[in-house]
């Protein structure tokens, strides 16, 4: 059953005033969004140039996987023989609660791949990726956490 309401001009104006003024904030969210996202998608590539050259491909496919498909694509793209070492080293992460937290983990992670020993007994590249992953999925976790209009879900990919 059809309805009919009436709408002053004046009722009509409010309205239209209120859709733009909702567009553009959903817009600058967006654009917030996408900077953001970017700005991460970067701390990920830099992060991963720290992995030995041998699973630097790996790793990227990985982080890729993860900011396509979320982090339990993410997870599952880890391969079977560091998903051990893998699960420890992520339990004992925490989520960063800002752009400083997530600086100092990089840094973090830097200094632990330059001082890392070759006594280890995998191959070399088996603990720099495992560290390395662990703050891709960090990464990966923020950009699906950061959508939080569905508008944005054009910048996800």
């Amino acid at each position: 059953m059809k309805k009919v309401i009436r709408l002053t001009e004046s009722d009509l104006t409010r309205i239209i005033k209120r859709v733009i003024e909702e567009q553009q904030e959903n817009s600058e969210k967006c654009q917030n969004f996408a900077k953001k996202r970017k700005s991460y998608k970067a701390k990920g590539d830099r992060i991963i140039k720290l992995a030995p050259k041998k699973a630097q491909d790996m790793l990227t496919s990985i982080f890729n996987t993860g900011l396509e498909k979320g982090p339990e694509a993410f997870k599952n793209a880890v391969p079977q023989n560091i998903k051990a070492e893998f699960q420890k080293k992520i339990a004992t992460l925490k989520k960063p609660k800002s752009d400083m937290e997530v600086e100092s983990m990089i840094s973090d992670v830097e200094n632990e791949v330059k001082n890392i020993q070759e006594q280890f007994y995998a191959p070399a590249w088996f603990m720099p990726a495992v560290m390395i992953l662990s703050v891709l999925l960090i990464l990966v976790v923020l950009i699906w956490g950061m959508a939080d209009a569905p508008l944005c879900a054009a910048y996800r990919y």
